[in-house]
């Protein structure tokens, strides 16, 4: 008789190891591709609302980009140069990072400056941004 086809011999545990070692290598890869989804999306769409902003010749995305860029290469040199980096450096690197992207998300989400609106006769005039619209068509001294 082989070694494992005892039938008196009780589950040893082995298949919660077994699941352990097939799910995690198989879930790290696929939240690291929908993280880094949500990231470029999310910068994106800062990107996209500070390239209407401007100063001068350079757009506010050049700027904005270039801290970006910035960021990742101190992040990586960091953790690059760190064999053993503590958690609460970890923490700090995610946090700005978390930050950063939350912050710029909300800004681009609220920020609205109005668009031009083209009239009849080529014209461009700007429109109200639409929440000081709503605003006041609700006030009741209107």
């Amino acid at each position: 008789m082989a070694e494992g086809d005892n039938p008196e011999q009780e589950h040893t545990g082995e298949v919660p190891e077994v699941h352990v070692r097939l799910v995690l290598p198989l879930l790290v890869p696929i939240i690291a591709f929908l993280f880094a989804l949500l990231l470029i999306y999310g910068l994106s769409r800062v990107f996209l609302e500070l390239n209407e902003t401007s100063i001068g010749d350079v757009t506010m995305a050049t700027p904005a980009a270039l801290g970006v860029s910035l960021f990742i290469l101190f992040a990586a040199w960091q953790m690059a140069s760190n064999r053993t980096m503590q958690q609460w450096q970890v923490a700090m690197i995610a946090s700005v990072a978390v930050a950063a992207l939350t912050g710029g998300a909300i800004w681009a989400a609220v920020h609205d400056e109005g668009e031009a609106e083209v009239l009849a006769n080529g014209d461009a005039q700007r429109r109200r941004p639409q929440g000081r619209r709503w605003l006041r068509a609700q006030s009741p001294s209107a």
